[in-house]
Protein backbone atom coordinates (compact mmCIF):
# COMPACT_ATOMS: atom_id res chain seq x y z
CA UNK A 1 0.00 0.00 0.00
CA UNK A 2 1.37 3.57 -1.01
CA UNK A 3 2.71 5.73 1.82
CA UNK A 4 2.13 8.97 -0.47
CA UNK A 5 -1.98 9.10 -0.40
CA UNK A 6 -3.58 12.30 -0.79
CA UNK A 7 -6.84 13.36 0.90
CA UNK A 8 -9.48 12.40 -1.87
CA UNK A 9 -13.35 13.56 -1.72
CA UNK A 10 -15.82 10.68 -1.48
CA UNK A 11 -18.45 11.19 -4.09
CA UNK A 12 -21.11 9.05 -5.32
CA UNK A 13 -18.82 7.04 -7.84
CA UNK A 14 -15.93 6.20 -5.04
CA UNK A 15 -18.90 4.96 -3.22
CA UNK A 16 -20.47 2.63 -5.48
CA UNK A 17 -17.11 1.00 -6.55
CA UNK A 18 -17.31 0.54 -3.05
CA UNK A 19 -20.27 -0.93 -2.64
CA UNK A 20 -19.53 -3.60 -5.47
CA UNK A 21 -16.20 -4.20 -4.21
CA UNK A 22 -17.53 -5.15 -0.87
CA UNK A 23 -20.58 -7.02 -2.24
CA UNK A 24 -18.24 -8.86 -3.66
CA UNK A 25 -16.25 -10.00 -1.00
CA UNK A 26 -13.48 -8.15 -1.25
CA UNK A 27 -11.30 -7.52 2.04
CA UNK A 28 -11.11 -3.81 3.13
CA UNK A 29 -7.60 -3.24 2.42
CA UNK A 30 -8.16 -4.69 -1.22
CA UNK A 31 -10.85 -2.14 -1.33
CA UNK A 32 -8.78 0.65 0.32
CA UNK A 33 -5.95 -0.12 -2.79
CA UNK A 34 -8.44 -0.49 -5.33
CA UNK A 35 -10.24 2.97 -5.29
CA UNK A 36 -6.92 4.36 -3.66
CA UNK A 37 -7.91 5.61 -0.14
CA UNK A 38 -6.64 4.41 2.68
CA UNK A 39 -8.05 1.37 4.88
CA UNK A 40 -9.48 3.75 7.74
CA UNK A 41 -11.16 5.63 5.21
CA UNK A 42 -12.95 2.84 3.74
CA UNK A 43 -13.31 1.17 7.40
CA UNK A 44 -15.47 4.31 8.04
CA UNK A 45 -17.03 4.63 4.62
CA UNK A 46 -18.81 1.29 5.24
CA UNK A 47 -19.48 1.83 9.11
CA UNK A 48 -21.44 5.16 7.92
CA UNK A 49 -23.51 2.80 5.50
CA UNK A 50 -24.14 -0.14 7.61
CA UNK A 51 -27.39 -1.73 7.43
CA UNK A 52 -28.99 -4.25 10.27
CA UNK A 53 -29.14 -6.93 7.23
CA UNK A 54 -26.65 -9.48 6.43
CA UNK A 55 -25.48 -9.84 3.13
CA UNK A 56 -24.68 -13.49 1.32
CA UNK A 57 -21.13 -13.17 2.60
CA UNK A 58 -22.37 -13.16 6.69
CA UNK A 59 -21.18 -9.43 6.69
CA UNK A 60 -23.65 -6.08 7.33
CA UNK A 61 -24.77 -4.86 3.90
CA UNK A 62 -23.44 -1.38 2.93
CA UNK A 63 -26.34 1.20 2.03
CA UNK A 64 -24.66 4.34 -0.21
CA UNK A 65 -27.47 6.42 0.41
CA UNK A 66 -27.82 5.77 4.18
CA UNK A 67 -23.84 6.49 4.04
CA UNK A 68 -24.08 9.55 1.82
CA UNK A 69 -26.83 10.77 4.31
CA UNK A 70 -24.93 9.97 7.21
CA UNK A 71 -20.99 11.76 5.67
CA UNK A 72 -23.06 14.80 4.60
CA UNK A 73 -24.83 15.36 8.10
CA UNK A 74 -20.90 15.16 9.61
CA UNK A 75 -19.67 17.74 7.31
CA UNK A 76 -22.69 19.75 8.40
CA UNK A 77 -21.66 19.57 11.82
CA UNK A 78 -18.08 19.69 11.73
CA UNK A 79 -16.33 22.16 14.50
CA UNK A 80 -19.77 22.60 16.08
CA UNK A 81 -20.77 23.17 19.56
CA UNK A 82 -20.57 19.56 21.20
CA UNK A 83 -22.18 20.93 24.51
CA UNK A 84 -21.24 21.67 28.01
CA UNK A 85 -18.68 18.59 30.04
CA UNK A 86 -19.15 17.95 33.53
CA UNK A 87 -16.25 20.97 34.19
CA UNK A 88 -18.37 23.39 32.45
CA UNK A 89 -16.11 23.95 29.68
CA UNK A 90 -17.22 23.47 26.06
CA UNK A 91 -16.85 19.74 25.52
CA UNK A 92 -14.87 20.08 22.50
CA UNK A 93 -11.96 22.36 24.50
CA UNK A 94 -12.50 20.28 27.23
CA UNK A 95 -10.41 17.60 24.98
CA UNK A 96 -8.05 19.67 23.60
CA UNK A 97 -6.14 19.73 27.17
Amino acid sequence: MSTELKYKVMDDEVRMEIARLYKDGWKVGDIADAVGLHETSVYRELNRGMTDKLDANGRFEYDIDKARLDAARARANKGKFKGVGVDGRCKRHAAET
